[in-house]
């Protein structure tokens, strides 16, 4: 066992290195003593720009890194796990800005105990997070939780490890896989958003809505009995279950859903954006491409059917 945390621990500052290497020309940090009752992190996710994650967690056998940018307020997925290959490199950007702002609930409750790094399982460290904003880099090392409950081992830029407590700690409790980091949510568009929208079923105009005021509308400007907001936010919120990341079986598979779909909603927006997106079930599974992530084939559920499928217009 000793012999493999030595490997991991290789591993993980090899990992970190190469992180520290996609930013050019850092300014470097100096380790601060950090003071009991101190909040040490103040930071606006909105200026974070690039962020790495590396999560070693042997309970669970889970030991990854990825590595995040942040570009045009999306966050996209630039170095994803050593042994995965990835179509689609969207992250769930607000997951990522909600555990970036929790960094400021982060408060020093003690020193450590004395002990090895390994102990406190800061060596290596459950999760190692490296953001930059502006020219700084910051660290943030975290390591087991303490057995009553009451506080994480934690170390900041490299400092002494410490006791800490804050909502960070479970965030990241929710990071079971790196797959946790994807953008599971299948549309680029919300309900609100929309102000049109066409379904095609087997080929066949089966709804049209237009969104008049508080209302919504068919093409004779009538007032609809369909829960049109329910079903948009049915369809916007859906889940992807998986991914398709094999490109030969999603090139197959993108072929299918454009050239027969078997479901077809159109949503017009209301900036002038068109989002298509298609479905087919095949094999008692639910695909859906979206026209503005053309590599990204996902499995959805297929409870989505029901409203899409609903005879009251």
């Amino acid at each position: 066992m000793h012999d493999l945390f030595q490997t991991i621990k290789v591993l993980l500052i090899t990992l970190l290195v190469i992180s520290g290497c996609t930013v050019s020309n850092p300014v470097p940090s100096t380790p601060q003593a950090l003071k009991i009752g101190s909040k040490p992190i103040q930071l606006d996710p909105r200026k974070v720009h690039e962020l790495s994650i590396a999560k070693f967690d042997p309970t669970q056998g889970s030991q990854w890194f990825a590595h995040l940018n942040q570009d045009h307020e999306l966050w996209k997925i630039t170095s994803p796990p050593a042994d995965r290959i990835i179509l689609d490199n969207l992250a769930d950007g607000i997951f990522i800005m909600h555990l970036l702002d929790t960094f400021k609930s982060i408060q020093i409750k003690d020193d450590a105990p004395k002990g090895s790094l390994e102990s406190l399982g800061l060596d290596p460290p459950l999760f190692s997070i490296r953001w930059r904003s502006g020219p700084q880099d910051s660290e943030i090392r975290v390591g087991l939780p303490l057995k009553d409950g009451s506080g994480t081992y934690f170390s900041f830029k490299g400092g002494s490890p410490m006791i800490a407590t804050g909502s960070t700690f479970k965030m990241l409790s929710f990071i079971d896989s790196f797959d946790f980091l994807r953008r599971k949510t299948w549309a680029t568009i919300t309900a609100d958003d929309v102000d049109e929208i066409q379904l095609r079923v087997q080929s066949r105009d089966s709804l049209y809505a237009q969104r008049e005021g508080t209302q919504w509308t068919n093409e004779k400007h009538l007032p609809l009995k369909k829960d049109i907001l329910k079903l948009l936010n049915h369809v916007t919120t859906a889940q992807a279950i998986e991914f398709i990341d094999d490109s030969v079986r999603a090139e197959s598979l993108t072929k299918l859903i454009q050239s027969h779909p078997q479901y077809e909603i159109r949503l017009n927006g209301r900036s002038g954006e068109l989002v298509t997106l298609r479905m087919i079930k095949k094999n008692g599974r639910l695909y859906g491409l979206n026209s503005l992530r053309p590599e990204t084939v996902c499995v959805l559920d297929g409870s989505l059917l029901q409203s899409i499928d609903s005879k009251k217009k």
